[in-house]
């Protein structure tokens, strides 16, 4: 509905409402709240909630959060400049990251 800071918000009280356990819940809910802080010019912020996502990855099955991994590289690569952007261009490209995040 256009407000993006009450979106970021919703999603964040969510996060701290669900329990660790809920990984594949949190995982797409914090996929969606990277992409707003992004939409917002939150760069930074953004990838801070990527890592998160790439952190619990391994242990998810969820093919909505492999394709917003497999989306990521060309979402961030216009931010290339960014030291933030290359943390996370460079871990998703590792010879060592998932195998998901490579093949659509």
């Amino acid at each position: 509905m256009g407000d993006l800071p009450g979106a970021v918000a919703a999603l964040t009280a969510s996060l701290r409402c669900r329990p660790a356990a809920e990984r594949r819940a949190r995982a797409v809910t914090t996929v969606r709240m990277a992409g707003l802080l992004l939409s917002q010019g939150r760069l930074d912020r953004s990838c801070a909630a990527w890592h998160a996502v790439l952190d619990d990855h391994p242990l998810l099955g969820s093919g909505r959060v492999d394709a917003a991994v497999r989306r990521l590289r060309g979402t961030l690569a216009g931010h290339a400049a960014s030291p933030a952007a290359r943390s996370v261009l460079a871990r998703i490209d590792a010879p060592e990251a998932d195998e998901r995040w490579r093949h659509p």
